[in-house]
């Protein structure tokens, strides 16, 4: 069982409510749900980081590199199932 899970179980039971958001922001019920105060009580977050600008050409090429590469075994393995179908 997920933990998160087991916690809104247990929120309920003690007659809580643990409104689910959906997509206008708006809870069960209709009244107004904000998605950071949902998250938090879910134990839901994000973390943000940041790389030094030094870094840019190098992540740039190991972004340029994996996808190059991964094209090109695209292209062969399309090749290779072309001619052997064929």
């Amino acid at each position: 069982m997920d933990h998160r899970t087991g916690r809104a179980r247990a929120q309920r039971r003690r007659g809580g409510r643990c409104p689910e958001p959906h997509a206008r922001g708006h809870g069960q019920d209709g009244e107004k749900v904000d998605p950071a105060a949902w998250l938090s009580a879910h134990h839901y977050g994000y973390r943000l980081s940041y790389q030094p600008a030094g870094r840019f050409w190098y992540f740039q090429a190991l972004t340029g590199a994996v996808l190059i590469a991964s094209a090109i075994v695209f292209t062969l393995v399309t090749i290779w199932l072309a001619r052997r179908r064929g």
